[in-house]
């Protein structure tokens, strides 16, 4: 019996074009051998290393068990299934030894099937890898010092989905909302992709990606969907990249989409020196505002001017709003940016027609605010939760990120990055005590790795 099959003969051609058809017999498997009917072929680029001519070339397949050897006992006729070998798939028909094959999942097509194994195996370097995460198990935690690491098995992505290698996570405080237990948790990452779905045409292996997703950043790898995360600006390192897209996203949408800021307004910033308020300062500054920056102590005055603020004041000190009016002429600020939850006692500093942005709840209060003076001031009292846009005005999204890019490539804003920088998992209560002890400014940041690199 015979089958067609791509054969390089005589000499290595010089292009895909010279390549020819030829009849050639069907091969018989020897002892340790399948012969698989292929069903597709994965297509690859050029060979490292030449097989002696003459040759069918090709690597990758996936098809059916048309005839085993009979000392064969792993796998039997009619089987689906895949893998690679050194050379021989451009044909009909092959032999493989059984140690190259694998039986398909149920859920890959044959086409699938057949780019999988080079791709993944790559990535993962073998099948099966596990890595290191942060899990919240069977309750949750009281507080960062009950964290502990587990070996938890690489997930592989789904369709639409995109593997991440992660190589630094931006550090947040508490959830708004918990999800379901068992959970990694974590929102804030920049990675490498480590592989990427068959389906996928918008991310390839080895580019630099950042974003935010719900839960999940605490590990070394991890599966996000392929509008969670943005290709990187070669001007950001990792760190950098790690805590800039939710506090410059929030910041952005936050003054110009909802607080409709105008160059020359003075805008008051609350927690001036975390990351989503340095954010805020930049960015006012950029577009700009005079700002105020409002933080708890006076050691973190010089980090708030060093990026961009006018005027440092210490919200702590019982006549900060009277502070905030002396600076003003009495106007008081046109907006007001809180991340913390402070707007009640920042009404008494807002200018009239002002606009008093609800950002956050850090400080764990949500307060009932004082209506008659956003009466009395002709106030707008104006929430912001920056995720609900995802499903509620997706659209704004992309150009929110051109604008941020823009300003990057400008050098008008940069994120800023606390240090030290935390290396492994196992340090990463370090990093939250950090936050929740009013020590760090900027963005804390953990890389997953227990070793700095070595330069």
């Amino acid at each position: 019996m015979s089958m067609k099959a791509i054969v390089v003969k005589d000499k290595l051609l010089s292009g895909p074009d010279e390549m020819q058809v030829f009849t050639v017999p069907i091969p018989v498997p020897k002892k340790g051998e399948i012969l698989v009917k292929i069903e597709a072929i994965g297509i690859q680029g050029k060979y490292q290393h030449k097989p002696p001519l003459p040759f069918i070339p090709g690597r990758e397949l996936s098809g059916m068990v048309a005839c085993v050897h009979n000392s064969s006992k792993k796998f039997k006729v009619g089987e689906r299934v895949f893998g690679s070998i050194p050379w021989g798939t451009y044909t009909e028909y092959v032999c493989v030894k059984e140690e190259q094959i694998h039986r398909a999942p149920d859920n890959l097509t044959y086409e699938q099937a057949a780019g999988f194994y080079v791709a993944y195996s790559t990535s993962y370097n073998k099948f099966n890898m596990s890595m290191k995460a942060i899990v919240v198990k069977d309750k949750l935690l009281s507080g960062p010092d009950e964290m502990q690491v587990f070996t938890v098995p690489i997930p592989v992505p789904k369709k639409g989905e995109i593997l991440v290698k992660i190589e630094a996570i931006g550090i947040q405080g508490k959830y708004q909302h918990k999800p379901p237990l068992p959970f990694i948790p974590g929102r804030e990452l920049s990675g490498m992709v480590a592989c990427v779905h068959n389906s996928s045409k918008k991310f390839k292996v080895g580019e630099r990606v950042f974003g935010s997703i719900p839960w999940g950043t605490y590990t070394e790898y991890v599966c996000v969907k392929e509008e969670q995360i943005h290709r990187a600006p070669d001007n950001l390192t990792y760190e950098q990249a790690a805590g800039f897209y939710v506090a410059y996203s929030t910041s952005y949408v936050g003054l110009v989409v909802r607080g409709n800021l105008k160059p020359g307004e003075t805008v008051l910033v609350l927690a001036a020196a975390g990351g989503v308020g340095i954010a805020a300062v930049q960015i006012a500054k950029a577009l700009g505002a005079t700002v105020i920056a409002a933080v708890g102590s006076e050691d973190k005055f010089d980090i708030c001017k060093r990026e961009g603020a006018d005027h440092a004041i210490n919200y702590r000190n019982k006549s900060w709003t009277q502070e905030v009016l002396k600076l003003t002429n009495g106007k008081g600020a046109d907006i007001i940016y809180d991340p913390v939850g402070m707007v009640e006692e920042s009404l008494k500093c807002i200018a009239w027609n002002g606009r008093a942005l609800v950002i956050g709840f850090a400080g764990g209060t949500i307060e009932k605010v004082a209506t008659n003076r956003v009466l009395l001031k002709n106030v707008s009292v104006v929430g912001l939760r920056m995720g609900s846009y995802a499903i509620n005005k997706s659209e704004l999204l992309p150009q929110v990120s051109e604008r941020l890019f823009d300003m990057i490539a400008k050098g008008v804003i940069k994120p800023v990055v606390y240090d030290p920088v935390y290396y492994g998992l196992e340090n990463a209560n370090k990093a939250l005590n950090a936050i929740f002890n009013r020590k760090s400014y900027g963005k804390v940041i953990i890389k997953p790795s227990l070793s700095s690199p070595k330069l």
